[in-house]
């Protein structure tokens, strides 16, 4: 089977991120293009599927008509059993290409909850939407949304939540002997964020465990403002900035506690390898987060982000070096392998699905 994967960028995002961990766990049997429409970017680096090619078309924009007639050239020329597009641009495109380079099977990828999509872009997804064979959501909250706002019918929309390489992120142990209860926040250091409210959080965390400390991980524009946040909170020699870091692993063995608090989640990638490691998990009552952290979840969900009263109830009775193995184990339905073997096998049902309306239309004209 020959698959094209269409996507914007190979940055590091959530959904280029899950685009390579799905790439490197299909069968080695596959070849595999990836059809970058702008730039590649440092995810590139982690593609090592034997049988992958990537073709960087550097479009500009929407009017980079030379741009977008060297992809449709690129997919006749590749032929694949099935186009498979990730994010909005490159699903709308995908289901355009298709109308003058016709592939078999053409699935449609959603990252994210779409909120910020206008009433233009909810039309042209309702109005196309029978050029996909296929809508894949990470989260049931995406998928009522994208039946509610943007009427794709139900048949034609799935949930798949998104995957881990488990056996990496289960072999993360807590590192070294602790001096207290390590909170850890891994983001970039934007508005939309919230990392302020992490540091509020251990404000008032700290009332009751003194010896609570938080490393943020990341890069970005608040770096000032949330630093003034820590002054003003008077807990900035208890928060400590890590910049950027490469080791996620090794941070993940240096916390306590993964705190996500954005406005805007779905099926966050490190809510998941948080739990693969173990740890205790603080998400936001946004998208797909309150889907996973359920029962058995060792975890809390920030409810309300005026009053995390309840969150602090949960933090204060922890003991440094929290270690979940109910958090591994339930963490392990989310393995890449597993979520390979599931997509490989919608491929060959929507394959089939295509090749029996190929033959009845041939068997009608003959």
């Amino acid at each position: 089977m020959k698959v094209a994967f269409v996507i914007s960028t190979l940055n590091g995002g959530g959904a280029e991120r899950m685009l390579v961990n799905l790439v490197n766990a299909l069968p080695h049997t596959m070849e595999i293009h990836i059809v970058v429409l702008k730039t590649t970017g440092q995810m590139a680096g982690h593609l090592l599927h034997p049988r992958v090619s990537t073709h960087a078309l550097g479009i500009k924009s929407l009017a980079d008509f030379p741009g977008w007639a060297r992809f449709t050239r690129l997919l006749r020329q590749i032929r694949p059993d099935v186009v498979h597009s990730h994010m909005t641009l490159s699903n709308l495109v995908a289901r355009a290409a298709r109308l003058v380079s016709p592939t078999p099977v053409l699935v449609n990828h959603e990252h994210g909850l779409g909120m910020w999509k206008g009433r233009i872009l909810c039309f042209l997804d309702g109005v196309t939407q029978s050029l996909a064979d296929r809508v894949i959501t990470v989260s049931d909250t995406s998928r009522n949304i994208r039946i509610s706002r943007e009427r794709i019918s139900p048949e034609r929309i799935c949930t798949m939540y998104n995957a881990i390489d488990w056996a990496r992120w289960s072999n993360v142990t807590p590192g070294g002997p602790r001096s207290g209860l390590s909170l850890g926040v891994a983001a970039s250091l934007t508005r939309v964020k919230r990392i302020d409210l992490a540091i509020r959080m251990l404000a008032a965390l700290r009332a009751k465990r003194p010896d609570a400390k938080l490393m943020i991980a990341g890069e970005g524009p608040e770096l000032a403002y949330l630093k003034g946040v820590s002054q003003e909170l008077n807990v900035h020699s208890h928060v400590e900035f890590l910049g950027f870091v490469q080791d996620m692993a090794e941070f993940y063995s240096k916390v306590d506690v993964v705190m996500l608090t954005s406005l805007r989640e779905d099926c966050p990638m490190a809510l998941l390898e948080a739990l693969a490691a173990g740890r205790f998990v603080v998400g936001p009552a946004t998208g797909g987060v309150p889907e996973l952290l359920r029962p058995p979840v060792e975890g809390a969900i920030i409810e309300n982000a005026d009053n995390f009263s309840e969150v602090i109830e949960k933090l204060q009775d922890l003991s440094p070096g929290f270690d979940s193995p109910a958090n591994r184990e339930y963490a392990r339905q989310f393995d890449t392998g597993e979520y390979a073997k599931r997509v490989v096998s919608l491929y060959e049902e929507l394959a089939h699905a295509a090749s029996t309306r190929s033959r009845q239309r041939q068997a009608n004209t003959g």
